[in-house]
């Protein structure tokens, strides 16, 4: 009865898989620096925050995975709704105005929250949600749907990056800048529905006009 949880809390603390995973993402981001595509080092960093997702995703499940991505979507969506109303808040401590930068750090600080609050409550509530048949086809499910959450968290942060002041130069050089822009096209057209009366800026802007800096 007890075999199969204990088996897999062995797998969930075997360290070998994601370092296995980290050493090959590393590897493989520094082969497509050199040898395919001019990468700065944004680009790079944001390619290991999606090394680390899947990472993480070979010590987890199926349904664990899926949850986390779907909290992703609320907390991102949620943030997009507010991110405006509580960057006064936000840019209080820095003894400004609102700007770019703070509507940026508003949108990214709400989602991280929402995101960490969400994730803390599921797996609070739902401790064990792995499917035992599955086997290892459960872990590597869950890497695949970490690799998503992790492209798609690092499209945001790349976007959000690029909306303040301080990081459009950086957003507006990268290589991945197109790929990282389609990811989050999916994204905020899947979340439309939430925004009656037009799409967020933070969303659109690198659709749009130019803005001056």
């Amino acid at each position: 009865m007890t075999a199969q949880p204990t088996l897999r809390r062995r797998a969930e603390k075997n360290p070998v898989p994601s370092l296995i995973i980290s050493v090959l993402g590393m590897a493989g981001i520094l082969a497509l620096k050199f040898f395919v595509l001019d990468l700065y080092l944004i680009e790079m960093a944001l390619l290991l925050v999606v090394v680390g997702f899947c990472a993480i995703g070979c010590t987890q499940d199926i349904i664990r995975g899926l949850v986390s991505l779907a909290m992703l979507y609320i907390a991102s969506g949620v943030a997009a709704v507010f991110y405006r109303a509580i960057a006064p808040f936000v840019g209080a401590p820095f003894g400004g105005g609102v700007n770019y930068d703070i509507l940026a750090l508003s949108f990214g600080l709400l989602t991280v929250v929402l995101w960490g609050a969400l994730e803390i409550i599921g797996r609070v509530t739902f401790r064990d949600t792995s499917i035992p048949a599955l086997g290892i086809l459960d872990n590597l499910g869950s890497l695949l749907i970490y690799l998503l959450t992790g492209v798609l968290a690092a499209s945001l942060l790349f976007n959000t990056i690029g909306y303040g002041y301080w990081g459009y130069r950086a957003h507006d050089k990268a290589s991945l800048r197109p790929a990282f822009n389609r990811v989050l096209y999916l994204h905020y057209t899947a979340q439309s529905f939430l925004f009656p009366r037009g799409l967020p800026p933070i969303y659109t802007y690198d659709l749009d006009a130019p803005r001056e800096h």
